[in-house]
């Protein structure tokens, strides 16, 4: 048997080739990765990332393309000591998020435009262009469970660092333009 050392040479671009045909390929046969309590899955389909979601679900969530960018590469990962478990497609004009304390515990946060008003809700935490807040069907008037806003401030914090890095940023609504434009709209994705 005649065993012979070959070295070649592979370009980045054909590892990122490889990278993404794999991850396809992962998406596609539903190789699924785990998630506390509950299996996620994450498959990208037309331009976006279809997103992780705790509980099954009959068809994928696919994102837009700015959306899919500055949140796909998140879900699934930890940001601090929050797990982002699912990123779910705009829905009156903001996106939804939900994320899990170290506990367990998963709750939904919603990312909206800032708005540079003085008088301006914002929620708990911005950055240059976004505001996110914890869903938690207050309008303001709940008192914000602190490891949820925590969370919710660590996840703003990452999307200051990817917007710094040039990603862009979805079309997006502010808080007072979904509340008039939406005034009944039922925006919790947890079910």
């Amino acid at each position: 048997m005649n065993t012979t050392n070959h070295q070649s040479t592979v370009s980045r671009r054909e590892i990122l080739t490889g990278a993404s045909v794999a991850c396809v390929a992962t998406a596609t046969l539903g190789v699924n990765r785990p998630a506390a309590g509950a299996a996620a899955a994450e498959s990208v389909h037309s331009g976006g990332v279809a997103a992780a979601s705790a509980a099954p679900v009959a068809a994928p969530v696919v994102l837009d393309r700015a959306t899919a960018a500055l949140l796909g590469p998140l879900v699934g990962e930890s940001i601090d000591r929050w797990r982002v478990v699912a990123v779910h497609a705009t829905r009156s004009g903001g996106i939804p998020v939900v994320l899990e304390t170290r506990a367990g515990v998963q709750f939904q946060v919603d990312i909206l435009r800032r708005d540079a008003s003085a008088t301006a809700t914002n929620g708990v935490a911005t950055t240059q262009s976004l505001a996110v807040a914890v869903h938690n069907t207050g309008n303001g008037s709940v008192a914000t469970v602190e490891e949820q806003g925590l969370g919710a401030m660590a996840l703003a914090a990452a999307l200051s660092a990817r917007e710094t890095a040039g990603v862009p940023v979805p079309q997006l609504l502010t808080f007072a333009e979904r509340a008039q434009m939406f005034p009944n709209a039922v925006l919790d994705v947890r079910g």
